[in-house]
């Protein structure tokens, strides 16, 4: 998750961590506040907004009851889950959460919004904090694709800069 807006599930069970198979070999906790990435809220039909439903990718439906906004945008959004709905939602979002108690792998984001031309004109990154699924540390060598965000390495030399694990995108 890149650009993260917390959602708050407001009837999700106090103090509790469910485990969601995202797939055949990773289960995700889920627990009562997870993150999913700005860009998946707005007015947009197909975002989530108030009152509307949507599935989280490999996990249970919400619906947004409520939304704490500033004169920026969102800030949070308080949901319900959704214990008795079984259909399948066209619009699945992506999202990261942790176990109770503790909060999700915090790591920054290089976002380079170029490529190499041979002009040589340096341009600065938008450089932002968002989260990861743990997962990733386990072969940091890969390079790792960010649905909608593009292709991310790890990156040594900035993560020991920027003191928490880095990550560079290298194509969008």
């Amino acid at each position: 998750i890149i650009d993260p807006l917390q959602v708050i599930l407001t009837n999700w069970p106090q103090r509790t961590t469910e485990f969601v198979c995202k797939t055949d070999l990773t289960h995700a906790p889920l627990g009562q506040i997870l993150y999913i990435d700005k860009s998946d809220f707005g007015l947009d039909i197909n975002k989530l907004n108030k009152s509307r439903t949507c599935r989280l990718r490999h996990g249970p439906i919400i619906t947004c009851v409520d939304v704490d906004l500033d004169e920026k945008g969102p800030l949070a959004l308080h949901a319900v889950y959704d214990y008795h709905n079984s259909d399948r939602q066209q619009r699945c979002l992506n999202w990261i959460s942790s176990v109770w108690g503790q909060e999700p792998i915090k790591v920054c984001y290089y976002l380079y919004n170029w490529f190499y031309t041979g002009n040589n004109v340096i341009m600065e990154p938008r450089i932002t904090i968002g989260y990861i699924e743990p997962i990733v540390f386990q072969s940091l060598d890969k390079v790792f694709q960010l649905e909608r965000n593009g292709y991310f390495i790890y990156d040594h030399i900035l993560s020991q800069r920027e003191k928490m694990p880095t990550f560079v995108r290298i194509s969008k």
